[in-house]
């Protein structure tokens, strides 16, 4: 058989006509799938971006935090320094003079 018998033939036509409409859906869903992948890309990209941002606001809000644990720590123990030297003074005012009576 040669080539202008097997191109003359209707049944091989459209056998090559239905294999190219195959081929054309077959690149029409590989374009989308790119489309889809690129679009995901961006997508993930984006994602990354904000979880960098939210990394570099997480050190930052530790740093504040470690800060203001710091300056609580030290307000407490002012705190409790006054209240114990209250304390001494109230014992020393109320000791000394019931102490210097008896003695």
């Amino acid at each position: 058989m040669c080539i202008r018998d097997r191109y003359n033939n209707p049944a091989n036509l459209d056998k090559i006509e239905e294999a190219n409409e195959k081929v054309k859906e077959v690149v029409v869903q590989i374009q989308d799938d790119i489309k889809k992948v690129a679009g995901s890309q961006k997508e993930m990209d984006d994602l990354n971006a904000r979880a960098q941002q939210m990394a570099a606001n997480a050190r930052g809000f530790d740093t504040e935090a470690r800060e203001l644990e710091r300056q609580m720590f030290w307000r407490n123990m002012r705190l409790i320094i006054i209240i114990v030297a209250v304390i001494i003074v109230v014992l020393v005012v109320v000791l000394v003079p019931v102490l210097v009576k008896y003695a």
